[in-house]
């Protein structure tokens, strides 16, 4: 896929993107091929979808590192706000599986030769 895809914007917001591509291809089979559009519009959702993982993890990451300086350097710290960060690290690893099924789906619709490959380790990929 070119590095030139209409599809694909507003690359700051992955999150805003990728519900309306994922609408957009409502209908496409991984049994036929993809017209054009359709391609265009797999590329830029699973582009959208790893962007935002990769946000997502540092974010994750950041949220450890501060909750351990937090918890290392302040004893009066409110349980209410670590137990909201908690919830939140819950809801976003979630939200990571969803991704990754997102762009793994866009992959097979980009490359519908790979369905039912098997890895390295024994799983399909």
């Amino acid at each position: 896929m070119s590095s030139k895809n209409p599809e694909f914007r507003n690359i700051n917001r992955p999150g805003y993107e990728l519900p309306g591509l994922l609408q957009r291809l409502a209908g496409a089979s991984y049994f036929t091929p993809l017209t054009p559009e359709q391609a265009h519009l797999a590329d830029a959702a699973r582009r959208h979808a790893r962007n935002q993982q990769v946000t997502i993890v540092a974010g994750i990451d950041s949220l450890g590192q501060l909750l351990y300086l937090a918890g290392d350097n302040e004893p009066g710290l409110d349980p209410h706000h670590l137990r909201n960060i908690g919830l939140l690290i819950s809801d976003l690893a979630i939200q990571l599986e969803h991704l990754d099924d997102v762009s793994d789906s866009m992959e097979n619709y980009l490359n519908p030769g790979r369905l039912g490959e098997v890895t390295e380790q024994g799983g399909r990929k």
